[in-house]
């Protein structure tokens, strides 16, 4: 398990999100909370974790699953909190009601950075492979096409836009149909990418 410290801020008086960027997809399980001791302890209660492979700045409550709702105050020695589950993202935010004000001082993320070497292998480039069975969808890069694969047990295999990348992200297709279904077809600007069974 990797621990690495993802915020520490003094003062955030007037938000009901505070977000932080890991630069990397990882498998969050839990956070640890610090409350400002010098006021406002009370602002930190009442509050949503989320992750997300999205920027939620960018997506505002579109994107993301819940790790945790917490409803009690934040200890000023730290409270320590668990996923119900592990999450897979690139983002974790704190996020309260619109009409309530968010403070922390620090917040502390767990979980395991992943590795997707050895995990897919390009088919080729420039193509595209085609199931009955495609779910599309945008992400923040092309490893993000790989995270989402590999979150569902479903997924076999994605296409992924290798350019015109924009704000938005990239566009993605997970393939779910077994393997001996799917066709290749060329498509400037694609790749085709399929799980590698070990």
């Amino acid at each position: 398990m990797v621990t690495f410290s993802l915020l520490l801020y003094h003062t955030i008086e007037v938000t009901t999100l505070v977000e932080g960027d890991l630069m990397g997809f990882y498998n969050i399980t839990s956070v640890q909370l610090f409350t400002r001791t010098d006021c406002c302890a009370s602002r930190l209660q009442n509050f949503e974790v989320r992750v997300s492979n999205l920027d939620p700045t960018t997506f505002p409550s579109v994107e993301g699953q819940r790790c945790v709702f917490f409803s009690q105050q934040v200890d000023v020695a730290g409270t320590l909190l668990n996923c119900t589950r592990p999450i897979t993202g690139r983002f974790v935010s704190l996020y309260k009601a619109a009409d309530d004000v968010l403070t922390i001082c620090e917040m502390f993320v767990f979980g395991t950075k992943l590795d997707f070497s050895g995990t897919y292998e390009l088919v080729q480039d420039n193509s595209r492979l085609n199931s009955s069975a495609v779910t599309s969808l945008t992400v923040p890069s092309p490893i993000g096409c790989a995270v989402e694969c590999t979150s569902d047990v479903t997924c076999l295999a994605f296409n992924v836009m290798a350019s015109g990348t924009s704000s938005r992200g990239v566009a993605c297709e997970l393939l779910g149909l077994a393997e001996f279904s799917l066709t290749l077809q060329a498509h400037t600007g694609w790749r085709a990418y399929r799980r590698v069974v070990k």
